[in-house]
């Protein structure tokens, strides 16, 4: 945002790229964050996953809502 660059740092753990136990660590670790919206509110929450990817949407008429 507005540009901003954070100072380096190295990942020292977590799951190689393309490992075979990186979807499963997935749906366990993030499985609760996709229960969290409710599609049937007025609000009009969304939650989305796919693969390694989640996406969570709200719609509202105000930013406060």
């Amino acid at each position: 945002f507005d540009d901003f660059k954070s100072a380096p740092f190295d990942v020292l753990n977590g799951i190689d790229q393309g490992c075979p136990l990186s979807p499963l660590a997935f749906i366990f670790y993030n499985a609760d964050v996709l229960r969290i919206p409710d599609p049937k509110s007025r609000q009009g929450e969304m939650g989305l996953g796919f693969i390694d990817d989640i996406a969570l949407l709200a719609r509202a008429r105000t930013y406060e809502e």
